[in-house]
């Protein structure tokens, strides 16, 4: 410790303490309230649509839901078709 910080003093009362424990639940609370903002807004844009085709599985170089991969980034484009051989997809 050097001169200036020895003789420095905290008076960390009963009253300081509540009001510090106090201060952090609203901290932790207002994190877990943005956090679960985020997933919902998050998990209502990332849905399948009708109409569209996505690869559930597929190969490793491949997006798909199995590979933990968004609903978009796993859609199938129209002009592609399945290969039923190995489960990729190639030009029509």
């Amino acid at each position: 410790m050097d001169k200036f910080t020895s003789q420095v003093q905290v008076e960390e009362t009963a009253d300081f303490q509540a009001w510090l424990d106090a201060q952090e639940v609203a901290d932790l609370r207002a994190m877990e309230a943005e956090a679960l903002r985020m997933a919902r807004a998050t998990a209502s844009e990332d849905k399948p649509q009708a109409g569209k085709t996505y690869a559930i599985i597929g190969s490793k170089n491949q997006p798909s839901i199995a590979a933990g991969n968004t609903w978009a980034e796993s859609e199938i484009p129209a002009e592609y078709e399945p290969n039923p051989y190995d489960g990729t997809y190639s030009e029509m």
